[in-house]
This record gives structure tokens, sequence and C-alpha cells, in this order.
């Protein structure tokens, strides 16, 4: 996938390096017509850079093209100034490689809709905000000039998505032209990767392009084993969109076509072109004042693609009057309630059902289950009682079996015929004898029907291997251990009872071998079922079972819970729950035990919790069934009795909110003479009277502050005036009366005007503040005066830096006389002001701020020009916000009626901003602020001395 990732670095190291030469060489021979070869390399860099995912490089390295060729169409020898501010342009492209992460790692990497193309790894960022800003000021625009975005697709196969063409591309479509969007895969493509570059670009030059970039899709939706480079190209051409990749050489796949020419418009024949045109690398139109997005803006673009709407543009003009909204009726569709009341009495109503028969249902499965439980613990206790009754007269029956056997034995001492025949009688009996004695007697016709040959051979290994349990017997126990796991083909568990035995005065041990498959074990064989039951040892072997597989395979319980509480109580019968690891899975079980006292043996009886209780299970899913049938007849019964009810009461919802909504344009009907047919009336009449007021106040507010009009609806003014701790900021427009004079028109003046103000005023408000007054082209805000902040200093400068980052912006595309460049100084303040109404009686009242701080503020202001700032701040301002804010100490001032100095800071931004500039000079070049600041030169203005800057 990655293939290609090697080969544009070393493609953009190369363009870089002719580009820095070329640069060089001008320099050197200071001969600005040699920058023309860097145009062709800068743009084939801008491609590269796209291929790979790096829009900011790609953005820069193309507004540096258009910068040179600006730069040779403007009259004039070699500029010192213009070239330094390429090379800085140059310079950043070089830190891009620098900052480059070697090796590539590959794969895919996780973004927010799932895994997509990896884009290059970068050691540390690197900023563009400053160029950006720098190219604008000279009437560059990023969107026509790169159009290169970074795009992501949701995981949607066939790319049936919906489209939003931002209004900065879809605004230079031509009509009579195809709009379409197509995907490439470069990786697939047979050309190289500058053969593409050179394709695109040439589509570029003749205006095909509109917008362009790498392409993120879902990984699980695209992934293979082939190398693959995502990417899509919007399209504005004559040709249709496959004629168009036909004629360019290219294979790519048409995502949706946006836009079809008139049938009076077709396109031309393929072997018809258009002939080149040169591309404008100033180009001349208008932008809007406050793009929604920023121009350096390298996340997810505004082109999205999003399944299940259809494709749509950006409407372009944007002068149409919007025609007065009609009269309509509310529908009951229209409302937007999350909870109406017919869903609340569908709630209450299903409550009451489901809480009664769930709590009534809960209750008799309870008892259910107490019941089934005693039940379960009778058997289980019943059956363990059986069973060890059981399996000890077994054992009882061997030993006596065994002692007999001795008798029939010494009577047939010369023959082995009564041997053999008490053997046959007896067939559970495999081997008694007394080791260390020779007398010893085997079952032969069962160790051949088992297909033991040696069978002398099989009983010694057998008594060697468990030498221990026959020497613990000689002390007087009686043991029975299992001996299958020892014997091979058997097809029935063999057990070892020993005992002991005395053979004249020596005491000795019986042993005594039985075939238990048709005495012990099938005892607990026919309690088969869910219940099981087993025979095992004070050793915890398991003597009889079931299931003979874990008989011969020598299974032991000795760590079960049942086991350790059956031999730790001292009971004889006891009853226990507890889980076991069934299959990496815990398992309750219901379990009872009973002692043997032959052996110590000990009978367990366990039945699986969930199928002792499975008829419960049953009984509740019925009850489900059940409630689910009531509940769905309640329901739909409360859904048609609540409709009635509902259904005014959510017209009125739905009123309410466009009136709160400022829509006096609804029309609604009573439709019943109850209490909410009255309310709908009611209200009917109230909306005129409504409509008045908000008119009344909405035409307050552009006369006064929205705060005070909205106090003076609400009838909160306070009756005296108070001090507050505020920051005050001015605000004015430099050489505005000059700028008005140019224009000539006064309406033309005021649009200008009330164009700034629309951008302004909402940085005030976004930051807390509030704007006071407008004093011809200045702005005073206050912060702190309408609301408490923790901190109105930090909150002021934020609101200033806003408007700087603002006023950019809107100086973007202008720049002729009746659309002039602003610039501003900005004068911030804080300390106490008195805050309140001022006039009274039959004069004209008005919300005010008076006082020194607000004095002071406005001559800061007025500082900006003559020390070539924007944002001038006071000591008290600085002492409120050390540490938030870079500032610059500038010469101290003296103030009419201040008798000390002022020092006074010029503010360079955040600390935390990585955009933020490192120092005036810096400051300067960003805002195109230029003059010679020597203060010493500084003159105040004749009519009136308010400040004077002192030598430092």
């Amino acid at each position: 996938m990655t293939a290609e990732t090697p080969k544009l670095w070393n493609a953009i190291e190369r363009l870089q390096g002719a580009v820095e030469e070329s640069l060089f060489q001008a320099r050197h021979e200071k001969d600005k017509t040699i920058l023309l070869t860097a145009i062709p390399h800068l743009r084939m860099l801008h491609w590269h850079a796209s291929f790979l995912g790096l829009t900011d490089l790609a953005d820069v390295a193309a507004l540096s093209s258009a910068f040179i060729q600006q730069i040779q169409e403007s009259p004039g020898p070699w500029s010192t100034q213009l070239t330094e501010a390429l090379g800085t342009a140059i310079d950043r492209c070089r830190h891009f490689l620098e900052a480059r992460i070697i090796p590539e790692d590959p794969g895919v990497y996780q973004a927010q809709h799932g895994a997509v193309l990896p884009p290059p790894r970068l050691s540390r960022p690197v900023p563009i905000d400053d160029l950006l800003s720098m190219f604008r000021r000279r009437q560059l625009d990023v969107h026509k000039i790169s159009a290169c975005r970074r795009v992501s697709v949701t995981g949607d196969a066939e790319f049936h998505h919906a489209l939003t063409i931002p209004s900065f591309a879809s605004s230079r479509h031509r009509k009579e032209r195809y709009m379409s969007i197509v995907y490439l895969n470069l990786s697939a493509l047979q050309l190289e990767l500058h053969e593409i570059a050179q394709v695109l670009e040439s589509a570029h030059d003749e205006e095909e392009i509109l917008l362009h970039g790498p392409l993120a899709i879902p990984w699980d939706k695209f992934k293979s084993d082939q190398a693959r480079r995502p990417y899509y190209v919007v399209l504005d051409t004559l040709l249709p969109p496959e004629a168009w990749l036909k004629h360019r050489h290219l294979k790519g796949r048409l995502i949706r076509t946006l836009h079809v020419p008139e049938q009076s418009t077709l396109s031309p024949p393929l072997n018809q072109t258009k002939p080149l045109q040169p591309r404008q690398t100033v180009p001349q139109y208008h932008t809007p004042p406050r793009p929604s997005r920023s121009l350096n803006d390298d996340a997810t673009s505004s082109l999205r693609f999003d399944a299940g709407e259809p494709a749509t543009l950006e409407p372009v003009d944007e002068g149409k009057k919007r025609k007065r909204s009609q009269r309509k009726r509310i529908r009951n569709r229209d409302l937007k309630i999350r909870f109406p009341v017919g869903a609340k009495l569908i709630i209450i109503v299903s409550t009451i059902i489901i809480v009664s028969m769930t709590t009534l249902t809960s209750l008799a499965i309870f008892f259910f289950r107490q019941e089934i439980e005693h039940m379960v613990r009778d058997t289980n206790v019943s059956l363990s009682r059986i069973v060890g009754q059981q399996a000890e007269r077994e054992i009882v029956r061997l030993f006596d079996s065994a002692n007999l056997l001795f008798q029939v034995g010494a009577a047939s001492r010369d023959s082995g015929s009564l041997v053999d025949d008490f053997f046959a009688n007896d067939r559970s009996l495999v081997y008694v004898g007394v080791p260390g004695t020779g007398v010893a007697f085997s079952n032969r016709d069962w160790f051949r029907s088992n297909r033991i040959a040696d069978e002398g051979a099989m009983i010694n290994r057998i008594l060697s291997i468990r030498d221990v349990e026959i020497e613990r017997s000689k002390s007087g126990e009686t043991l029975v251990f299992n001996v299958s796991p020892l014997m091979d083909h058997i097809e029935s568990p063999v057990l070892a009872l020993t005992a002991p035995f005395l053979v004249g005065t020596e005491r000795r041990t019986l042993v005594v071998l039985a075939d238990v498959g048709e005495g012990l074990v099938e005892s607990v064989r026919i309690q088969e079922g869910f219940t099981t039951t087993m025979i095992v040892n004070a050793d915890g072997e398991v003597l009889a079972h079931p299931d003979f597989t874990l008989i011969f395979g020598g299974d032991n319980v000795k760590n079960s819970h049942i086991f350790q509480e059956m031999y730790s109580q001292g009971l004889s019968e006891g009853q226990i729950l507890f889980e076991e690891e069934l299959n990496g899975e815990n398992i309750g079980f219901i379990g009872s035990y009973s002692l043997i006292p032959i052996g110590n043996l000990g009978v367990v009886t366990t039945v699986p919790y969930d199928e002792a209780f499975a008829v419960v299970t049953e009984i509740q899913r019925l009850n489900l069934y059940l409630l689910g049938a009531i509940l769905s007849l309640a329901i739909l019964g409360v859904f048609h009795f609540s409709r009635r009810i509902s259904t005014p009461l959510k017209e009125l919802a739905l009123a309410t909110r466009q009136i709160k909504a400022r829509n006096y344009n609804i029309s609604i009907k009573p439709k019943s003479g109850d209490e909410v047919g009255q309310l709908t009336r009611n209200f009917i009449n109230m909306i005129p009277e409504l409509e008045k007021v908000d008119r009344l106040q909405e035409r307050t507010s552009k006369f006064v502050n929205p705060q005070v009009a909205r106090m003076i609806a609400d009838d909160t003014l306070p009756e005296n005036a108070e001090t507050k701790d505020v920051t005050v900021f001015f605000s004015d427009v430099r050489g505005f009366t000059s700028m008005s004079e140019a224009m000539g028109d006064p309406q033309l003046v005021l649009d200008n005007l009330s164009e700034y103000f629309q951008v302004m005023v909402p940085c005030v408000e976004e930051t807390q503040g509030t704007v006071d007054k407008f004093i011809g082209d200045a702005v005073m805000a206050v912060w702190g005066s309408m609301q408490d902040l923790p901190n109105p200093a930090e909150n002021a400068i934020n609101g200033a830096l806003m408007m700087r980052r603002a006023l950019l912006e809107f100086n973007n595309g202008r720049g002729t006389g009746n659309r002039p460049t602003f610039q501003i100084g900005c004068g911030l303040n804080s300390g106490p002001a008195t805050v309140g109404m001022m006039g009274g009686g039959s004069a004209k009242e008005e919300w005010a701020h008076m006082g020194d701080t607000v004095n002071l503020a406005s001559r800061i202001e007025a500082l900006n020009k003559p020390m070539g700032t924007d944002i001038l701040i006071s000591q008290s301002t600085a002492d409120r916000v050390e540490g938030l804010f870079s500032l610059i100490p500038m010469q101290a001032i003296k103030v009419k009626g201040k008798s000390e100095p002022q020092q006074i800071y010029a503010v360079l931004g955040r600390h935390d901003d990585e955009n933020c500039p490192h120092d005036l000079n810096e400051l300067r070049l960003m805002l195109g602020i230029e003059g010679d600041f020597d203060h010493s030169k500084t003159k105040a203005d004749s009519h009136e001395v308010k400040y004077e800057i002192l030598d430092s």
C-alpha cells in the first residue's frame, strides 16, 4: 500500500532542491525573472504533496508559485522584502522534509469512521498560519490556487453518497459544463506519479478542477492486498466525466455527476479540445467576510460523503431575498417533543401492567422455586441414603463371599474344581488373596473374557502399585480403592477392597478385587437423569459413577466443594449449594451427601441448578409471552384514546415553539369545546399582542444594548448606579476619514462600516463582553459589566485577538476603492467603573460606563498608530493576565489627567497559541503595518495634547 510513499518523498526532495537553487541564484544576481524557473517546480511540488496527503505543504507550494508570478507582474526592480517573504515560505517547505519520520510505518491508521490509508507522519507540526495570512494580504486565495483538501467517506462500498460541495468551489462552476466527482486509484494507474501530476496540472490550468485531494476510504470495505492510493477530483468539464477521463488517458471511477448542462450546450466531440488558457494567479473576486471554514484548516473539508441524502450544492447566489414565509397550518408531524402526552399515558399504563404482573409472577415463581428446591434436596438426600445402604450391603457381601471362598479353597486343596465353580456362581469376584502367604484365588474365566493373558503379572502389578493401602489395612482399616486404571481391556470397573486378616497369630491384609459393573456401579446408574450419583473414598477417588470413563480414567474429586464439605463437617448426611467449573463455565449445583461407615466411603448426589429449575424457567417465559400480549393490547387501546387528547395539545406545543422562535405566522383551530379547545381560543387571541411586544423589543435592541433592552422588557433595570471592576475596550479604524472621502458615496461608506461591525461585534459577544456603543467607526465594549466573569481582562484580550483574526479574514478579497482593507487599533484598561443609567426626568436616558478607567482605555487606543501595533493594554490589565499572554513592554506614556507615567504593553498573542508572533516585526509583517516608528519624532495632535510618549 505504501510502495509509492518513498518515491513521493524523493520527488519532493528533488523539487525542493530545484526551488531553493532558483531562489539562491535570483538573490545572488538580484534578478527577479530567475524566480520564474521555480514556478513549474513548485506546481509539481504541490501535486506530489497532495498525493502524499501533506495538504499544508501543497497549499504553501501552490501559493508560493502564485506569489512569484505576482512579483513578476508588479512594476519595479528587485525587492529584498518580497524575496525575503518568499524565502520564508520556501524555508517552511523544507521544514516538512526535516520533520519527516523515516522509515515510514506501513499499514493503516484509525480515524473516526474506521481504518483508512495512512497519511505521512511528521516528528513535529509545521505551522503555516502566518504564511497564509501573508498570502491573503497579497490577495492570493488558497481556495482557487491550491483547491486541495483531504476528505473522508463513510463505509459505503458502492459510493452511494450525498455530497456537499463548499461554496468556494461551487461558485466557480459554469452552468454549461458537467460538474462531477471522480475517484482515482493512483497506485493502479499505468502512468508514473510525475506524469499524473502533469496531467492534473494541465487540467487545473484549464480550470477543469474545482477541488482535489487524498480520499480516506474505509479499510474494512476496500481492504486488498493490492496497492491503493485513493484520490478524488471535483471536475468542471465540457466533456462528460467518463469522456474526460478517456481524453486525459486516466482510469478512474465516476462517483456522482452533480450537474449536467442543458441539451443546447452539449459537450463538443472528443477530437475537439478547448484551447489552453493562462491561469490567473492573482484572482479578482469577492469572498465572504467571515467564511465558515478557516483557509488553513487541513482537517476534513466541507466536502462530505454521507449516505442517505441526495447530492446538493451550496447556493452560489446569496443576493436573493427570502420570501416572507406564508402562513401554514401546523401539522402533528411538525412537532418534535421527546415525551408527548400520548407517550406518557402509554408509559404509565404499561408501567402499571408491567409492575403488577411482574410482582405477581415473581412472587409465584419465588414460592414455586422454593418448593422445587425443597423437593430436589429431599430427593437428593433420599437417593444418597439409598445408594449408601446398597453400597454398604454390597461391600459386606463381597467380604462374606471372600471368606466363603477361603473355606471352599481349603476344602478343595487338591482340586480346583470347587473354586472354579464358586467363581462361576459369583462372577463379581476377580481375585481374593492374602499377600505374602501364598494364599490367593483368581477368577481365570474373568481374566480370559477380558483378554488378560498373564493374570499373575497383572495382580502382582496392582499389589505392588497400591502397597501403601495394603499396608494401611494391616493396622485395622478397611479400604476401598479404584484399580481400573491399572488394568487393560476391561469392560467394567474393578475395585479393590482391603481389610485386616489374621493368619494364625500374624496380622495380614485381605485383598479382594471385584468387578462392580453390575453391583456397586449399577446402584448409581439406575438413578440417571438430571440427577448424578457417585461413590468416592476418603482420598477422592471415584469408585462408582454412571459414566465408566471417569472410573477407567481414575478421576479424583478431592478438590470439589461438596467433597471437602462432606469430609470436613463430621456429619453422616448433609446438603450444599456450590459451583464447579465445567468446560470453562461455572455451573451451579444442588448437592447432597451420605457417608458409608465401611471403608469411610461417601455417596454424592448432585443436580445442575438450571436443570432443576428448568420448569420454572419455562413458566417465566410463558409469563413473558402473556405479559407482552396484554401490554400490546393495552398500548393499542391507550394510543387510540390518547390521540383525541394529545393531538390538540401537540398543536399548541408546536405553536408555542414557533412563537418562541419569533414566528407569528401560525394558524390553529380549536377542535373541541372542552378545556383544551378553550385554551386554544385564548392562545390564538394572544398571538397579535405577543407579536407587537416582540417587534417593540427587537426595534429597541437595535438602538440600545441587547442586555439593556432585555432588562427594559423584563422591567429589571437597576435604580441606582454601582461600581464594578471591569475591562474597557476601545477600537478605531485607521484612516477611516480618508477612506470615506475616497469612496465618495455615503451609503457605500455605511455599507462597508456595517460589514466591519458585523465581523467585530460577534467577537465581543462570544467572549462574554458587551458592546456599549458605536462612536462613528469606533467600538466601545466592556467586560464584567453586564455579567460577572472570573477574569474580565482575559476575556477582553481574547476578544481583541479574535478581532485580529476576524479582520484578516474580513480583508481577504478586499483592497479596491469601493471595498478597502481595514486596519484597527485596540486599547484596553482594567479597573473600577461606574455602571448604570445616565439621564433622567424628561431627558434621554442611556446605559453608561464612566470613570477614569474608561478615559485611559480611550487614550491607550490612540497610541496604536504611532507605536505600529494593533492591541495595547495598560499595566492594570497586564497585571490581571500575567503568564497568559505574550506581551511586549512599550515606551511609557504621560496621559493628560495622570500625574505618573503609564506603562503600556503590546499583545502578541496567547502563550499556548502555536501561531503567536515572536516579536513586533513579525506581528507587523502579519498585519501589514508599515512605517517609521521612531517615537522621538512623534508629535501629538495640534488641537489637543492627550498623551506624550516618553523616551525610555
